[in-house]
């Protein structure tokens, strides 16, 4: 899955994206037996969700959950489509921003108030958005493995490991792991495959409070990694040149903590109180 964009209507949620597919089947008739077919399916729709409206923020997990792939006839009875059939679960949080005023004092100049102060708690949203991180490395072949004469198909595979939230800001730390499939040239062996590890750093900035209004140490963090672009390509017979582009949709919320005045008491001005004021 890649390019995924889910934004809210009224009343519905609009989602459109892709389907990376690749496909290595054996031909009939040829001398070359393995065909290999690379193909992005784009998908689009909405999904009625009651309730949701043009300006909330939605943030979207998806998870291909099954697929299945089907060789179909054309026209002429030939076995020359591919019928793809998949389901797709999708995880939707949907969010509301509004600002409320809160009361934080009062005062009178006709009455002694006395006001009734109070601590009220309520989430903040600190980020709603999406973050992109660049990848380049460089890979050598391991000693002993098939030389590459062509790339022909690259998997990646994104492994999160540390997400900080510090002073305002959100780290995000992992890897990206590269599988490529390559033509060797070697009768024994025509088809080999290699593996490396990508890292990847990224730093988000986010809206933030008062710190010491915070009441969770570690707020709630939603992160969706995607893969929007992937690429190796040779350098020699030994070595590779990865490259890729992953993107992060994030949500961050936590608990802020206001004072605002609940209640008021009013009593008579003590008038021999302000006569003693210097």
């Amino acid at each position: 899955l890649g390019n995924l964009e889910a934004r809210p209507r009224d009343g519905k949620v609009s989602l459109k994206g892709e389907l990376n597919c690749y496909f290595i089947y054996s031909a009939q008739g040829v001398t070359q037996a393995v065909k290999m077919l690379s193909k992005k399916v784009p998908f689009h729709g909405l999904i009625e969700c009651s309730g949701c409206q043009n300006d909330m923020i939605v943030s979207a997990m998806p998870t291909l959950s099954q697929y299945t792939v089907e060789i179909k006839p054309d026209f002429d009875g030939e076995d020359r489509i591919l019928f793809l059939e998949a389901a797709m679960d999708l995880m939707l949080r949907i969010y509301s921003e509004e600002k409320i005023a809160l009361l934080q004092d009062i005062y009178s100049t006709s009455q002694e108030v006395i006001p009734e102060v109070k601590a009220v708690h309520a989430p903040v949203l600190h980020i709603a958005g999406e973050g992109k991180c660049k990848l380049k490395q460089s890979h050598r072949l391991k000693e002993g493995t098939p030389k590459a004469v062509q790339i022909l198909h690259t998997l990646c595979n994104v492994f999160p490991d540390r997400e900080i939230w510090e002073d305002g800001k959100l780290q995000l730390m992992g890897s990206v792991q590269f599988q490529t499939l390559y033509l060797t040239g070697e009768d024994e062996m025509p088809y080999a495959v290699t593996e490396c590890m990508v890292p990847y750093a990224l730093e988000m900035d986010g809206s933030m409070g008062d710190g010491a209004n915070m009441m969770w140490e570690k707020p709630v963090m939603f992160i969706e990694p995607r893969m929007e672009q992937m690429e190796a390509s040779l350098v020699d017979s030994e070595e590779m040149e990865m490259k890729g582009i992953v993107s992060f949709a994030v949500l961050v919320l936590n608990s802020e903590r206001q004072h605002c005045v609940g209640d008021a008491q009013c009593k008579p001005l003590d008038t021999a109180k302000f006569a003693n004021l210097p």
